[in-house]
């Protein structure tokens, strides 16, 4: 889709994912190089620790996978997507399901005087309701 078709709140999410993804691959980089390089020490230390690089692996693992399906749902969506699109109103829609299920919380806090979860989630909601609006957009 060209740019000038795409919605410019559309243009700005997809490039935020697109970060967060790559922030979330670097991340896993990091676990994979940092982590095997201090847990290859200690295990030559504590042999009883091997068992261990199991969990490292499976936890670069998950930084890897997540981070990849971050990036490509922001492509997707700079690509205006209907696939995209979809996997990004559900994820949108559970985020709003749990903020209004969150009700009682959301009242104690602003009991409190603790203002600051409000802005995340209004823009959240905001966002969902948006994606459902310009749906007629993706393809």
């Amino acid at each position: 889709m060209a740019r000038k078709d795409r919605p410019i709140i559309v243009s700005i999410y997809a490039a935020l994912q697109m970060l967060v993804g790559l922030f979330i691959l670097l991340s896993g980089l990091f676990i994979l190089v940092i982590g095997t390089a201090i847990f290859t020490d200690f295990v030559n230390n504590v042999p009883e620790l091997a068992p261990l690089a199991t969990i490292l692996a499976v936890i670069w693992a998950a930084f890897i996978i997540t981070g990849l399906i971050v990036f490509l749902i922001g492509y997707g969506l700079w690509k205006m997507n209907v696939v995209a699109w979809l996997i990004t109103i559900i994820l949108l829609g559970l985020n709003t399901v749990s903020i209004l299920l969150a009700y009682d919380t959301i009242l104690f806090l602003i009991e409190q005087g603790a203002y600051s979860f409000l802005v995340p989630a209004i823009i959240q909601i905001l966002l969902f309701v948006y994606f459902i609006k310009i749906s007629d957009k993706f393809r």
